[in-house]
């Protein structure tokens, strides 16, 4: 009896030892994560920041840099006339999380008038908005708009 009791112990004397000598834990893995939808930083001017990306300031050249390359930029127009640039991504990974991402970047009206005019082609959809997809000469130019929104 003494003998599978002795084992026991030294058994659990060395995974103690192993776990008070051991390496801590890598703080890279047990850092909170900054990358989820909701974690967002208001500011004092009223912008938000998401993905360290801050919605007014921060580029499509930044989001870029979070999201990877846009597979797409175009001018959307609704139904009731109303107009967006935005680029669109593929699915990106948040953590947990798959989304595909749309950064609808700052641009007036006159702005999204000259993109559809340049447009090739535009392209409908069942709810009667219509997509006007930009070259590659204009969508390179668009880089340094600035991101109104994340959707």
């Amino acid at each position: 009896m003494k003998i599978p009791l002795s084992i026991l112990a030294i058994v659990g004397l060395s995974f103690l030892a192993l776990w008070w000598l051991g390496p801590g834990p890598d703080e890279g893995l047990t850092a909170p994560r900054q990358d989820l939808p909701w974690q967002l930083t208001p500011h004092d001017d009223g912008s938000i920041e998401v993905f360290g990306l801050r919605l007014g300031s921060a580029d499509l050249d930044a989001a870029e840099a979070v999201f990877g390359a846009a597979e797409g930029l175009a001018v959307f127009e609704s139904e009731a006339g109303e107009r967006s640039l935005e680029a669109y991504f593929g699915t990106v990974q948040f953590g947990p999380l798959k989304a595909k991402v749309v950064a609808r970047l700052v641009a007036s009206d006159a702005e999204m008038q000259a993109l559809i005019e340049a447009a090739a082609k535009r392209e409908g959809s069942p709810t009667g908005d219509w997509k006007y997809p930009l070259s590659a000469a204009n969508a390179a130019a668009q880089q340094s708009r600035p991101l109104a929104g994340l959707t």
